[in-house]
């Protein structure tokens, strides 16, 4: 098919990284690996930040704060097991493809 990388046609002094490299340089794929680096870099910026900022933020708003922040840490990083079961679902689903998930999973923390 056009736009495949044939992977025996290139030279294998370099061992296996040169074929990928070949691969991120072509200019079909470079939207979508500068969007997958930018989801990445978003959703690690958002999880983590918000874990440790958070707790912090609720014991600057006052005596109102029913927990330790090392225990309002482990709850922030508890809700994310949705996240991660939505995630491990859509990747076994044969209904749904990987691009239609992660459209899906874009939009939704979008909206979110």
């Amino acid at each position: 098919e056009e736009g495949r990388l044939d992977v025996a046609k290139l030279p294998s002094s370099s061992g296996p990284t040169l074929p990928l490299l070949q691969l991120l340089r072509k200019p079909e794929y470079r939207s979508m690996i500068l969007g997958g680096m930018y989801m990445c870099f978003l959703s690690n910026t958002l999880f983590y930040g918000l874990t440790y900022a958070l707790p912090a933020m609720f014991t600057a708003f006052g005596n109102g704060v029913l927990l330790e922040p090392a225990l309002q840490v482990l709850v922030v990083s508890l809700c994310d097991f949705p996240g991660i079961a939505m995630a491990f679902f859509l990747i076994r689903s044969r209904e749904i493809g990987h691009r239609d998930g992660l459209f899906g999973l874009t939009i939704s923390s979008a909206v979110l």
